[in-house]
């Protein structure tokens, strides 16, 4: 074989065996990515299928807490000697209207448990410093004991889906009586974590 040849025949081999380590590398890379396992998103933060922009407090004032008021007030009977009251859902209309406020309830109570929701705006005061607490102390005690916190909210949920199915049975009574237990619902996490102080 010729120098000219043998000179070839080197260059091919480089260049072929710099083909052959580069792909190699490049497999291995996409090897280490692939096998890499992801990690576990912190069942408490939000993972980013959330966007809780409205606070506790917003959520309370303007979805749960006028949906538990018209709950509240379909069903009264009031007498006296000037009146007479006596409040309940008649046309399917009134029915419906009612039924959309228990489903407003059932899903505020959802949304109260989405991660990484605040209770309030950092640093704002108690309403009542004498008998609540202020969004800050809510946030840590709700931070520590998160599962009573859920545990509140499922005990309203449930209590709101038990009220759409005594809707959708048209049952007056079944309206009466489920008041207080929505009360007693609400009542049991405002003694933890809105006024124990009270």
């Amino acid at each position: 074989m010729s120098n000219d040849g043998h000179s070839n025949h080197e260059k091919k081999t480089k260049i072929f065996g710099a083909t052959v380590l580069t792909i190699i590398v490049a497999l291995a890379a996409v090897s280490c990515t692939e096998t890499e396992a992801p990690s576990k998103p912190d069942p408490v933060q939000n993972n980013g299928e959330f966007l809780p922009e409205a606070t506790v407090r917003e959520i309370m004032e303007s979805m749960m807490s006028p949906a538990a008021e018209a709950i509240w007030d379909s069903v009264a009977f009031v007498a006296t000697e000037e009146y007479t009251i006596d409040a309940r859902p008649e046309t399917e209309e009134d029915w419906q209207k009612l039924r959309w406020q228990a489903v407003i309830m059932a899903e505020a109570a959802n949304a109260l448990v989405v991660p990484g929701r605040r209770i309030g705006s950092p640093g704002a005061p108690a309403d009542d410093p004498e008998h609540e607490l202020s969004p800050d102390e809510m946030q840590a005690m709700m931070e520590t004991d998160r599962a009573a916190w859920v545990g509140f909210a499922h005990a309203v949920h449930a209590q709101a889906m038990e009220t759409i199915r005594i809707i959708d049975a048209k049952s007056v009574d079944g309206l009466s009586d489920i008041g207080g237990t929505i009360d007693a619902a609400c009542e049991g996490c405002h003694l933890q974590f809105w006024y124990p102080l009270k």
